[in-house]
């Protein structure tokens, strides 16, 4: 039989050990949580680097997915055409305004028009209501 001794003992060591465990636990829980947002901002930066290239089947699968989740009734107009202008860029080619911003920018753009659509045409209308030289529907133009 056990003394009262040996099981409070036994009752405090339990309860550091589930001490110990949660410490390490949320330790461990914050190392992962640092480590996965480390990889992220390294994501981001190589992305921010890369440039548009047309002849990248990723890059141009990006630009169509932007151009889909505004304008779903109308065919795909190529990288150089004037309807990108009512999409809000500056001129006919959309990756001359995503040069600074990179591919990231663009899969930027594209998680907003996809994602939030109703409010990315919002944007757009209120904007291209505005006179020319007050248009900035967003930070890509």
């Amino acid at each position: 039989m056990q003394k009262q001794a040996d099981i409070d003992h036994n009752e405090f060591l339990k309860g550091e050990i589930v001490k110990f465990q949660v410490r390490n636990s949320m330790y461990c829980k914050t190392y992962i949580s640092y480590y996965n947002q480390c990889l992220y901002v390294s994501y981001m930066m190589q992305h921010k680097l890369v440039v548009f290239d047309e002849k990248e089947s990723t890059h141009l699968e990006l630009i169509q997915r932007l151009w889909r989740a505004v304008n779903t009734n109308q065919e795909f107009p190529g990288l150089n055409s004037a309807k990108w202008i009512d999409l809000g860029f500056q001129g006919k080619n959309p990756i001359s305004d995503l040069r600074a911003a990179g591919l990231l920018g663009l899969e930027h753009l594209v998680y907003f028009a996809e994602t939030y659509p109703n409010n990315f045409k919002k944007i757009l209308a209120e904007q291209n209501t505005l006179p020319v030289e007050r248009q900035y529907p967003g930070a890509w133009r």
